[in-house]
């Protein structure tokens, strides 16, 4: 079955026309016995030159319930370097999974309608000591041709 909550949500958008914008939520309310203060920062953007792009974000929930009290955090941020060809990577550090993600990915449109991408993404536990372990690694190639008839 679900589970339904009471919350009170406040929001705010910073528009996107600017070179630092940004929604941002702060959210109060119930979870199962006990409460939850969420604050959130999605869809951010940073121009930091016409060609580089910063797309941060963050989820902060601080729990707190009769068995004991918690703090999550998700922080994520996306790099955008955009020219023929182009590149993205992001990033993300999760508490609740004590993990550090990865993912860039370069395409190239080598004709319109047609790309070649290149995609490596990492996966890192870091719960030990030191530079974070390796869970897993995946390194993806695909190419698409478009065909008109």
């Amino acid at each position: 079955g679900g589970y339904g909550f009471n919350e009170a949500h406040l929001l705010y958008n910073f528009g996107p026309q600017r070179r630092l914008s940004a929604n941002v939520t702060l959210e109060y309310g119930q979870f199962y016995n006990g409460t939850r203060t969420g604050l959130s920062a999605s869809r951010g953007r940073v121009q930091i030159t016409p060609q580089l792009l910063l797309e941060p974000g963050l989820t902060l929930n601080i729990v707190k319930m009769p068995e004991g009290d918690f703090t999550s955090t998700l922080f994520t941020t996306r790099a955008t370097y955009t020219v023929t060809p182009s590149a993205s990577a992001l990033v993300q550090y999760n508490s609740a999974a004590s993990s550090v993600n990865t993912n860039i990915r370069f395409r190239w449109e080598y004709q319109p309608g047609s790309d070649l991408f290149v995609v490596l993404t990492d996966n890192r536990d870091t719960i030990p000591t030191g530079f974070p372990e390796l869970r897993n690694r995946a390194l993806i190639i695909k190419f698409t041709r478009l065909f008109r008839l």
